[in-house]
C-alpha cells in the first residue's frame, strides 16, 4: 500500500481553490507526490506537499484579491462595518435587558455576560463569515481570510499602542474597566477572526459537498 499524501494540506487546498479547477489543482499535487514518492522519502515528499499547498493557499488569496480588488474591498470593508454595527447591536440589546427587566433577577451577572461575549465573539462572526462566503461566490475562503487578517493586524496595531503609550500597564489592569477593555480588544482579534473563518468554512464545505453530491 503506497503512502498517502497529507489530508489536512490536501484539504487546505482544496478551502481556497475555485471549485471548477479543484480536481485539476489536487490531481497535479497528488501526481507529483506520487513522483516524489519513488525519488525520495515518504517524509520530504509529505514537506514538499505541505510547502506547496501553503504556497498554493497564499497564491489564490493574493491573486483573487488583485484580480477584483474593488469587489474584494468593498466585501472586507463592508464586513468590518457590518461587524461593528452588530456588535453595538447586542451590546444595546444587553444594556437594555439590564434597564428593562433586570436580567440579573434571572441569571448571575457573570452567566449574563458570558452569554453576552459568546453571541459577540462567536455567534455573529459564525452568521458574518457564513453570509460573507454565500455573496462572495467560489471565493469563500478568500474573502474570509482576508476579513480575519485585518482584525488580527488590528489586535496587533492596538497591542503596540498600549504597550508604547502604557508602560508600565499596571494603571489599565488594575481597574476592572481596563482589564475588560483589553479583553474585548484581544477577543475581537482572536476569537472573532477564528470565528467568522469558521463560519466561511462552513459555507464552503457545504458548497463542496453539493458539488460532490452532483457528480
Amino acid at each position: 500500500m503506497s503512502p498517502k499524501s497529507p489530508r489536512a494540506a490536501a484539504r487546505l487546498v482544496e478551502l481556497f481553490v475555485p471549485l471548477p479547477s479543484a480536481e485539476a489543482v489536487l490531481g497535479d499535487l497528488e501526481e507529483e507526490f506520487a513522483g516524489r514518492l519513488s525519488r525520495s522519502r515518504h517524509g520530504a515528499a509529505r514537506r514538499w506537499y505541505w510547502r506547496q499547498a501553503l504556497r498554493t493557499t497564499a497564491h489564490l488569496v493574493w491573486g483573487s484579491a488583485r484580480a477584483a480588488p474593488w469587489s474584494t474591498a468593498a466585501l472586507v470593508l463592508g464586513s468590518l462595518v457590518l461587524a461593528t454595527v452588530a456588535d453595538r447591536a447586542v451590546n444595546g440589546a444587553a444594556s437594555l435587558l439590564l434597564a428593562n427587566i433586570n436580567a440579573y433577577d434571572y441569571v448571575g451577572a457573570l452567566w449574563f455576560w458570558r452569554a453576552v461575549d459568546v453571541i459577540r465573539f462567536v455567534v455573529v462572526p459564525v452568521a458574518l463569515g457564513w453570509s460573507c462566503a454565500t455573496i462572495a461566490r467560489d471565493r469563500e475562503m478568500v474573502i474570509t481570510a482576508l476579513i480575519a487578517g485585518v482584525l488580527i493586524a488590528v489586535l496587533a496595531w492596538n497591542v503596540g499602542v498600549l504597550i508604547q503609550h502604557l508602560v508600565p500597564p499596571g494603571p489599565l489592569l488594575g481597574s476592572p474597566g481596563g482589564r475588560r477593555f483589553l479583553y474585548e480588544i484581544v477577543q475581537m482579534g482572536t476569537t472573532f477572526p477564528l470565528s467568522l473563518v469558521a463560519g466561511g468554512m462552513m459555507r464552503r464545505i457545504q458548497q463542496l459537498r453539493a458539488v460532490r453530491s452532483v457528480r
